[in-house]
């Protein structure tokens, strides 16, 4: 979102949405929401017989919606480090793979106060 800060767009083409999420629950840059939509028009045109793009479903949406990632507001405090919205973007891609769009929208369930220990995990398994 900024060069300090990361957010995630989802685009559920099943169910016909473009969520979005981040942890200190920012609003995306203007740009995005026509940035992606020309992306999906390019799509589109490359996949005539695709089934998920033969209604142009976004060109009607105005807004993303919230995903609802964990807030970090405050988290500082709790001395949990930097790089937090980073890890928050690697466990909802996680999340949205394991669990699908249903099983992950507003449905976290890890919190920040947990981010020490979600990062040490997180590195065993890129180890690994």
């Amino acid at each position: 979102m900024n060069e300090t800060h990361r957010g995630m767009i989802v685009i559920d083409l099943l169910s016909r949405k473009l969520l979005f999420g981040d942890s200190f629950k920012l609003q995306p840059a203007s740009s995005v929401l026509p940035t992606i939509k020309y992306i999906l028009d390019v799509f589109q045109q490359l996949m005539l017989t695709a089934p998920c793009f033969n209604n142009s479903f976004w060109s009607s949406i105005n807004a993303v919606e919230r995903f609802g990632t964990p807030s970090q507001h405050n988290c500082g405090l709790t001395g949990q480090g930097a790089g937090r919205c980073g890890v928050c973007v690697i466990l909802a891609v996680r999340d949205f793979i394991f669990k699908g769009v249903n099983g992950t929208v507003n449905q976290s369930v890890w919190h920040y106060t947990e981010m020490r220990d979600l990062r040490k995990k997180l590195m065993i398994q890129i180890i690994k």
